[in-house]
Formats: C-alpha cells, sequence, structure tokens
C-alpha cells in the first residue's frame, strides 16, 4: 500500500481514512479547537488549528516503534456531600464519592531511532500505541513477511533449510551459528 500524501494538508489523501483522533481546546467561556491530533491508515499527525498548519506527521510504513513517556495514572472523582451545623464550631458532614481512574502519558513516533511527532498527554496511551502498531503491522507488513507473502520462500526451500532465525529480534542467521549477527543472543 503507498500513497503520495502531501505533509502539509489537513485535507485527506485518496484511499485515506481516519481511524483515530483527538483534539484539544482553549478559551474559558467560548472553547476552540487549538490542535488536532489524527491517525489514518497512512500517517499519524498533528494539526495546529490556531495557525491552520501541519505540525508534525509520519508516515506508517516509516513508524519504527511508538513508545510511552512520562506515565501517570490520574483519579477523576466526584463527592457529593451535606452539612449541618449544631452549635457554632461543631457539625456533621456525610456524603459519598465516586471516580475513575486512568492513565495519561506522551505518545512518541519514532522513526530511525529518533522521535519524530509528539503527542503530549494523551489518555490511554497503551492503548493507542497497540492500535498504531496493529495498524502499521497489518497495512505494511516486513520485508521478510512481504518476500514470504509473495512466493519467495516457496520458490526456493533451501532457503529455509539454511537460515536460523532469531526469536528475539527475527534476524535470519547462517544455519550453524551460535550466536545472532544482530542481537547477540543464543539460538537454538
Amino acid at each position: 500500500m503507498s500513497a503520495e500524501i502531501n505533509p502539509h494538508s489537513i485535507n485527506l489523501q485518496k484511499d485515506e481514512y481516519i481511524i483515530f483522533s483527538y483534539s484539544t481546546k482553549v478559551g474559558i467561556i467560548t472553547k476552540r479547537l487549538s490542535r488536532l491530533y489524527s491517525v489514518s491508515n497512512f500517517r499519524a499527525f498533528e494539526w495546529n488549528a490556531e495557525t491552520s498548519n501541519m505540525e508534525g506527521m509520519i508516515l506508517l510504513q516509516d513508524l519504527q516503534d511508538c513508545l510511552i513517556m512520562n506515565s501517570f495514572r490520574v483519579f477523576d472523582s466526584t463527592r457529593v456531600s451535606g452539612y449541618s451545623s449544631l452549635f457554632r464550631g461543631v457539625g456533621v458532614s456525610t456524603g459519598y464519592s465516586r471516580g475513575k481512574s486512568f492513565q495519561v502519558g506522551d505518545v512518541v513516533f519514532m522513526s530511525h531511532g529518533k522521535p519524530v511527532l509528539v503527542w503530549p498527554r494523551t489518555t490511554n496511551p497503551s492503548d493507542l500505541r497497540r492500535l498504531v502498531l496493529t495498524i502499521k503491522k497489518e497495512l505494511y507488513p516486513s520485508k521478510e513477511l512481504q518476500r514470504w507473502m509473495t512466493g519467495i520462500r516457496s520458490d526456493n526451500p533451501s532457503i529455509v533449510r539454511n537460515v536460523s532465525t532469531c526469536l528475539r529480534c527475527g534476524e535470519k542467521n547462517v544455519k550453524d551459528a551460535s550466536f545472532c549477527s544482530f542481537c547477540g543472543s543464543i539460538l537454538n
């Protein structure tokens, strides 16, 4: 799957659709859109509504990893109570509280070992990370998987017999190798 993407366009490109999106707003009385964060089937991007500029973008085919940083939990609660005074300075308070807890963190999109795009204070960042990596895996499979899917594996079975795949990093090594040539792990 490939597409010609205009990195400065907020408009969806041909055959592109939004899979996930959230926005931030500013203002106390009259709220207005500040930033739009979106993941489509081609890219992840951040659009600044105040300046009408694309602040950052990464094509999913170029995505190396998606990290979560500065993660913490937030507890949002509601308390209802009543107060009654018997004498001046003495009183009784009753009430109940309920709430929910959720994770907040920065989502960092990496390419070639460098951060390309950072989405700050994202709610449930681990779910977003899983979503983005799943989209990338399904729409843009690794080169080894693409070769296998196109039949290279079945055309030359000697390639499969003479190769040992590292269980840790997936690197293909010589069959009799004791250690992975990429990560150094012991090969079985």
